[in-house]
């Protein structure tokens, strides 16, 4: 039962990418989408760790990068440094737990630092 659940939505999937492909399109502006698709990366990246961040969000951003004019190298590169500065940005960075274990810090600390960090 679950399987087939799974299998609906893989394949239900491919409409959910051209909506959203379609919902960015009028943005004319790529810098607008890339900025958007920037901090949603960032976001995605505090909560999901890299392996499973790539399979979910590839498929359903990847038309809009095309849209936006973007190789998909790029956009490669793209997602895996935004995702890996994700995993340190609060509120639920999961790297910031494993730094919280090595340096034997308190958490709050180590999101000073990080926060510090970010604004230059």
């Amino acid at each position: 039962m679950v399987a087939r659940k799974r299998s609906v939505i893989c394949t239900f999937g491919r409409p959910i990418a051209g909506r959203l492909a379609q919902t960015f399109s009028p943005w004319k502006n790529s810098s607008r989408r890339l900025l958007c698709l920037n901090l949603g990366l960032l976001l995605a990246g505090s909560f999901l760790e890299l392996p499973a961040a790539i399979l979910i969000l590839t498929p359903l951003l990847l038309p809009i990068v095309r849209g936006a004019g973007v190789n998909a190298i790029h956009f490669g590169i793209i997602v895996a440094v935004n995702i890996r500065l994700g995993m340190y940005t609060p509120p639920y960075g999961l790297n910031l737990f494993s730094s919280q274990a090595i340096f034997e810090a308190p958490l709050s600390r180590i999101y000073v630092f990080c926060c510090s960090i970010s604004r230059g």
